[in-house]
């Protein structure tokens, strides 16, 4: 069985596994026996977070599929996912959300009557 069949058969979407294929021309050491080489390519600096998770993933499934090691890797994801977790929720808790007074305040809301409908037209106001 090919790689992209035995992906086929994960029922995972087009768009999932385009980006496992795509994954896959990168030039990454899958065959490689020691995790180590392979971690030291995905964690080369010149990928983001999101793509070391990206390629992470693409990897681990190839290493599935090929029955070798795959234990420092599914580490190194889980790892990935509480950064990229933790810092979405600083950059949530960073964000000013208003008073909702205050946005009330910056609407003005005409109604209108057209065919036989009611229309209403609101508009945002920031000053």
């Amino acid at each position: 069985m090919e790689f992209k069949q035995y992906l086929i058969s994960l029922n995972l979407s087009n768009q999932t596994l385009n980006t496992h294929m795509k994954n896959m021309g990168i030039g990454m050491p899958l065959n490689d026996f020691k995790e180590d080489t392979l971690m030291s390519f995905i964690k080369d600096e010149r990928f983001t977070l999101s793509k070391q998770k990206a390629l992470i993933s693409t990897a681990s499934k190839y290493r599935r599929w090929k029955v070798l090691p795959n234990d420092a890797l599914l580490i190194e994801l889980r790892k990935l996912n509480d950064t990229l977790i933790t810092g979405q929720r600083k950059r949530t808790d960073a964000m000013v959300v208003p008073d909702i007074q205050e946005l009330q305040n910056k609407w003005i809301c005409i109604t209108s009557k057209r065919d036989g409908w009611n229309i209403l037209s609101c508009f945002f106001i920031d000053f």
